[in-house]
């Protein structure tokens, strides 16, 4: 095998025995290398399949997308099909112009099941399945017949969406960026107005946690011209709110508030938003949890304890890691307030949350706020938070 080009980045070893053994390596390496170095190495391993697909058998070549096949498998989409059917959804991963809309139908499945899964226990417990996923439907896209490409182009940026989603929740910004932009091409080529909405707001709200507040700005801005043209109102709030929290990194107090009242409108007409809504989890509780973390950045603490505290009470519980958020803007409304004992006492709080699902953004911020603390170390409050803080796994300093 010697002459075989390497994929970006990846040290190949000495020769290999088989084409087998090579794509092999490239399937191990596209399933752990995130990004767009992850996505070249998939399409070498994509060519090199074609190139050699007839030499190989079918068992063989399932093997190679052996991840993503196992994960459709165990889907509850897969629960009512007979062999029949599962064989047809097999050639489909061996040969992608037989993809049909039931194929299409699974893949979107599977991205519901992970969402849902992720609002309870976290994005590492999903991770690994959605970016499998959506190199399937990347590899699905090669061949996919036209009239069913719109959809699977959707299926696929809402995929995109959801990894840069779970790389920002895990603090790797780099990647987030790089599927959030996957996600708004995927919707543009589709003509989907609702995912090229959502995949700007992810765009403006990770730039502007970067703090690149005039990118976000524009970004938002750009969610904002589109959202008048959808239905939709969770996208509308979820633009404003996107605004909103740009001006806020920006230190707009002003344009920062008028955004978030059109968020807290735009709330009114919730109940009206499609059930397949890209901002299906936008609500009460989450507007007041981000107004809140906006107040803090414009040293608003009063403002932000009220809304923080709002939030908690109609707060969906089952999104375990905003809720966990939400109560940590209240520690640390207190705490930017002066009110230390009652600032350590509600950090505790967020810190037990967090526990649950371990989100390193979270955590991170738990740390944030730890470091703030350090002219009252040696206070009885904050060496009881620090004893629960340990007991959460979160290290002081770390």
């Amino acid at each position: 095998m010697a002459g075989i080009a390497s994929p970006v980045g990846i040290e190949l070893a000495e020769g290999f025995a088989t084409p087998s053994d090579y794509l092999t390596f490239l399937s191990s390496a596209a399933r752990v290398v995130p990004g767009e170095q992850g996505d070249r190495i998939y399409d070498q391993l994509t060519r090199f399949l074609r190139q050699w697909a007839d030499t190989m058998n079918r068992r063989e070549l399932l093997q190679l997308f052996g991840w993503a096949a196992t994960a459709i498998a165990v889907s509850p989409a897969m629960s009512g099909l007979d062999t029949e059917e599962q064989e047809r959804l097999a050639q489909a991963i061996i040969s992608p112009s037989r993809v049909d809309t039931r194929v299409i139908d699974h893949l979107a499945t599977i991205l519901r099941d992970c969402k849902a899964q992720d609002d309870v226990l976290g994005p590492r417990a999903v991770l690994h399945t959605v970016l499998s996923q959506r190199q399937l439907a990347r590899y699905l896209l090669t061949e996919c017949p036209a009239p069913l490409r719109p959809r699977l182009l959707a299926v696929y940026s809402g995929m995109s969406s959801s990894a840069g989603d779970y790389f920002f929740d895990l603090n790797d910004l780099e990647s987030a960026r790089y599927y959030y932009g996957q996600a708004r091409a995927a919707a543009h080529e589709a003509g989907n107005t609702e995912l090229s909405i959502y995949a700007l707001c992810s765009m403006s709200y990770a730039t502007s946690s970067q703090g690149k507040a005039h990118a976000g700005i524009d970004l938002a801005a750009a969610a904002q011209s589109l959202a008048s043209k959808t239905d939709d109102p969770l996208l509308r709030v979820c633009a404003a709110e996107r605004a909103g929290t740009a001006y806020a990194v920006d230190g707009q107090y002003k344009p920062c508030l008028t955004e978030f009242n059109k968020a807290q409108e735009g709330m009114l007409s919730a109940k009206d938003a499609p059930a397949d809504s890209p901002a299906y989890y936008y609500h009460e509780g989450l507007l007041a949890s981000h107004q809140s973390e906006c107040l803090l950045l414009l040293e608003k603490p009063k403002e932000a304890a009220v809304s923080a505290s709002t939030g908690l009470t109609v707060f969906n519980k089952s999104y375990v890691d905003g809720y966990a958020l939400c109560t940590l803007h209240l520690g640390n409304a207190y705490l930017q307030a002066g009110e230390i004992d009652e600032a350590a006492w509600v950090i505790g709080n967020a810190a037990n949350l967090a526990a649950q699902n371990r989100q390193a953004r979270l955590v991170k911020e738990l740390r944030t706020s730890r470091a703030w603390m350090q002219p009252w170390q040696g206070t009885r409050a904050i060496r009881e938070l620090d004893e629960r803080l340990a007991g959460c796994g979160v290290e002081v300093g770390a």
